[in-house]
């Protein structure tokens, strides 16, 4: 048993009809983006022997939204290592680079 990450990637909605004091009429939701959501510590063998599993993570996410803001349930990523970090002083240092090959300004 490994505790695993799970990643879970949902697209984000905000409800236009929103008045000053609260919901006015039938809700209209608006796509505004994605959303991250993140489960730490799962234990590998029930994740990866799990029936449904996108079926538990969407009830889940859906279960995040309210009259204001709606999420839906887009992918997810099973996660069994801590991700390495790269340095953000290499990375700014090659992107600067490459900026001055193309002769664009940084």
């Amino acid at each position: 048993m490994d505790n695993i990450t799970i990643r879970i990637t949902a697209q984000y909605y905000e409800n236009y009809a929103i008045g000053p004091n609260g919901p006015e009429g039938s809700p209209y939701w608006k796509p505004k983006g994605s959303h991250e959501f993140i489960i730490e510590g799962a234990d590998s063998d029930v994740v990866l022997y799990s029936l449904d599993l996108e079926a538990i993570l969407t009830k889940m996410v859906y279960k995040q939204s309210n009259d204001y803001v709606k999420y839906v349930y887009l992918d997810h990523e099973v996660i069994f290592t801590e991700p390495t970090k790269l340095s953000v002083k290499e990375f700014n240092k090659e992107l600067k680079k490459q900026y001055e090959e193309t002769n664009l300004k940084w």
